[in-house]
């Protein structure tokens, strides 16, 4: 293994782990779409630089061979390059903005209500008039960002957003999830590349 592969993939993990811890602060989608966007390209060079700082041995080769095959049956790594490339490659995006907001229903088992008035506070309070206080049901919807089905334009080939991470259950595809279970295989990735950088 070569140390400079090594010591780029590292630089290549650190701007991935900025990009990922600003995604959770982001004001605005197109900075959240920024940020996931350099967070791709950076999760992909890691395993450039692996790649080429492993063609310097038959064993490196063979090991990084088998990391090959990894990223393209586990369905979390193969979405991560397939959404990268897509970014890179094409016009559309790779994740969705659906805004929060507040849902008003009536209670089962009420007879339901006639809403009159729903304002906001200057302290943030919601207050609803309604024929029926009781019968109303308040829910808070938080905005969700949820990853797109990734098309590969070379291949014309479609990739949803993973439901499992190496057979493991995912639950929440989200951004932040995919994006933090890339990270800690990256770093594996890592690791396991200065042990072989050791034994070479």
């Amino acid at each position: 293994m070569d140390s400079r592969a090594i010591i780029q993939a590292k630089r290549r993990l650190r701007v991935a782990k900025e990009a990922f811890c600003q995604l959770e602060t982001c004001d605005s989608d197109d900075d959240f779409m920024l940020k996931w966007t350099e967070f791709l390209s950076a999760i992909d060079d890691v395993f450039e630089k692996i790649e080429k700082g492993s063609r310097n041995s038959p064993q490196c080769r063979q090991w990084f061979g088998a990391i090959k095959r990894e990223r393209k049956t586990d369905p979390l790594l193969n979405y991560l390059h397939h959404a990268r490339n897509a970014d890179r490659h094409g016009l559309e995006e790779t994740a969705s903005f659906q805004a929060g907001g507040i849902e008003l229903s009536a209670k089962p088992g009420s007879a339901g209500f006639l809403l009159k008035e729903i304002r906001i506070d200057s302290s943030g309070n919601v207050i609803i008039d309604a024929s029926d206080r009781d019968a109303v049901n308040l829910k808070f919807c938080a905005k969700t960002i949820k990853l797109k089905t990734v098309i590969d334009h070379r291949s014309q080939r479609y990739y949803q957003p993973p439901d499992t991470h190496f057979g493991e259950a995912i639950n929440n595809p989200s951004p932040l999830e995919i994006g933090k279970r890339g990270l800690i295989y990256v770093e594996k990735l890592i690791l396991e590349a200065e042990i072989r950088l050791g034994s070479s």
